[in-house]
């Protein structure tokens, strides 16, 4: 009587493994159910279900061949984006951010993702009040490039600045002084003065610290 209970409930459970693997569920879940190896689940699919198994083979491998080639085409998409470059600038690529080189993704977002240019801003003026001497530096060396690129420009409106001031006796008199200063601190760098270029420097923050507004 015993054996029978054992054996039919042991059928019942195979028929469950049956029901739980035609409803898509892995060797190892129908295990855990029943507190079985995933091992002996396949066996009994094996023994029971045969075709099925195979069946579920062949889509595995089909996936498998599928994923495979998607991913040579990728690769070789990939290869191709090497060769070509950067869209705009031609420089090679590293990361494939819209067929851009690093530098070119980072000026597209920045004016076209939105956003972008409002937390850069932020994170700049952050920055800029954390690490005042470097902000200083980077600014400066930012106005060269653009004096350099933009001559015409440039002189056009020191013109109009200059013209402005004039208008005002004492601002006038103030940038003199200090485009002197400047001028001085130039002759004593190319002459290798240390001792007269550390007295016109200090001449030079006085001259900043009294500035007229």
């Amino acid at each position: 009587m015993d054996m029978y209970i054992i054996e039919k409930n042991m059928k019942d459970r195979n028929k469950v493994i049956i029901d739980l693997f035609r409803e898509r569920r892995t060797y190892q879940e129908i295990g855990d159910m029943f507190g079985i190896s995933r091992e002996r689940v396949r066996q009994i699919l094996k023994k029971y279900v045969p075709d099925e198994i195979k069946e579920r083979l062949l889509e595995v491998k089909k996936r498998t061949m599928y994923k495979h080639a998607e991913m040579v085409e990728r690769l070789l998409e990939r290869e191709s984006k090497l060769k070509r470059g950067c869209i705009k600038c031609g420089k090679p690529i590293t990361i494939f951010n819209r067929d851009m080189c690093r530098t070119c993704y980072s000026k597209w977002a920045y004016y076209n993702l939105p956003g972008r240019k409002a937390r850069c801003m932020a994170a700049a003026k952050k920055w800029c009040k954390e690490h005042p001497e470097a902000a200083k530096k980077i600014n400066n060396r930012a106005a060269l490039r653009w004096y350099h690129k933009n001559k015409d420009k440039a002189m056009t409106y020191q013109k109009k600045y200059i013209a402005n001031l004039k208008l005002d006796k004492k601002r006038y008199d103030h940038y003199k002084k200090g485009m002197s200063i400047r001028n001085r601190i130039n002759y004593y760098k190319k002459k290798d003065d240390k001792e007269k270029l550390y007295h016109w420097q200090d001449k030079l923050d006085n001259w900043k610290k009294n500035k007229i507004v």
